[in-house]
């Protein structure tokens, strides 16, 4: 593992994903793969999974450079959240008006970003990464991990 000095290396090894969060129009297709996911399209099913606490098993393994948390914040996500999401957020507000998909995506980001600048992605979070790339929301596990599946929400 190499690590990132400062936010230009993160950023650099980042610009893929950084150029996804520049896009617009996000979560407007089906989301659409061959691999063996549990995909979903109720928003209650989604935000049941995403809070039952079935992704911890994700985040076992420590990260050792934590600069991309301050920065990524500070530009609001590449104005991620501004954009148009097609309603999701809307979907998946809980009944105190708090949008779940926000807060889990932000996680997620934070998680990508620090893969990004520690120069080395688990093969969970390079999944990850790449269902959002593909128009998905990944918001848990089916099954008891490493059985199971990747619970994925697809907007349409």
């Amino acid at each position: 593992m190499t690590y990132a000095k400062n936010w230009a290396e993160i950023a650099e090894r980042a610009n893929d994903f950084i150029e996804f969060l520049q896009g617009d129009n996000f979560f407007s297709e089906p989301f659409n793969t061959d691999k063996d996911y549990f995909v979903i399209t109720n928003a209650q099913l989604g935000m049941k999974y995403a809070c039952e606490g079935s992704c911890e098993e994700f985040t076992e393994w420590e990260l050792n450079v934590r600069i991309s948390h301050f920065l990524i914040t500070k530009t609001n996500f590449f104005n991620f959240f501004a954009k148009n999401l097609n309603g999701l957020l809307e979907k998946w507000k809980n009944i105190d008006g708090v949008s779940v998909a926000e807060e889990l995506m932000m996680i997620h980001f934070d998680y990508i970003f620090n893969c990004y600048a520690n120069d080395y992605f688990p093969p969970m979070w390079q999944e990850i990464l790449n269902i959002y790339l593909k128009g998905g929301l990944p918001c848990g596990w089916s099954g008891h991990y490493p059985e199971g599946k990747m619970v994925v929400f697809s907007n349409y």
